[in-house]
């Protein structure tokens, strides 16, 4: 176990030095090291693991990540928000990110704590390939936050129409309603989106006819 934790703890170290090297980054490492009578003594706090992964995943550094879960990190690591590393490499447009951490057992339909999903993430940010990826990992297009919001209320609200219309393909419902009652395409129609009330009008004509 000594031997493991030795490892992991020269790892953690040499990935943080890859990572960063502002003078913050590197008088943390230095207090680090400097705990540690010897490198075989080195142990790392929860909170201290979670920074590195979190700091890993939105820099989209799959190969720190994968360095850390081969040295028994979590891949499903929560930080205070319910966050996880997939969630913000989604949020950060790291597909290379997404794919090897759900390779490595990463939950890829898991929620924060207000109930968002990195398929919300993904489809705020307007990032239609990590919808895709995470629609054919078996996450739920229609998945409903704490407020009952959707990917394509997200999706709508920012304008993104390449991803609207991804979601759309993979059965995303325009009929769903949010805690307050707005629809995708009222979100789209206080932006004065014309254009995304359009499309989201005549995807919901057709909606409506399929499911009746």
């Amino acid at each position: 176990m000594k031997r493991r934790d030795a490892l992991f703890g020269a790892f953690v170290l040499f990935a943080t030095g890859m990572m960063s090297t502002t003078p913050l980054w590197a008088a943390d490492q230095s207090d680090e090291a400097s705990k540690a009578s010897a490198p075989h003594e080195m142990r790392l706090s929860h909170d201290k693991v979670v920074e590195i992964s979190f700091a890993a995943a939105r820099a989209g550094r799959s190969d720190v990540l994968e360095g850390l879960i081969a040295h028994g990190v979590d891949p499903n690591l929560r930080d205070s928000k319910g966050d996880t590393p997939l969630i913000l490499a989604t949020y950060y447009n790291h597909l290379d990110t997404v794919n090897m951490l759900i390779s490595h057992g990463a939950e890829p339909c898991g929620k924060d704590k207000k109930g968002n999903t990195a398929l919300m993430g993904a489809a705020f940010k307007g990032e239609s390939e990590i919808v895709r990826r995470l629609s054919q990992a078996g996450c739920p297009v229609n998945t409903q936050n704490d407020v009952h919001q959707t990917a394509l209320m997200m999706a709508s609200l920012f304008g993104r129409t390449d991803t609207v219309k991804t979601l759309l393909e993979l059965g995303a419902d325009p009929t769903l309603e949010d805690s307050s009652g707005a629809t995708a395409i009222s979100l789209a129609e206080a932006q004065g989106n014309s254009a995304m009330v359009d499309l989201l009008e005549d995807a919901t004509k057709k909606y409506k006819a399929s499911h009746h």
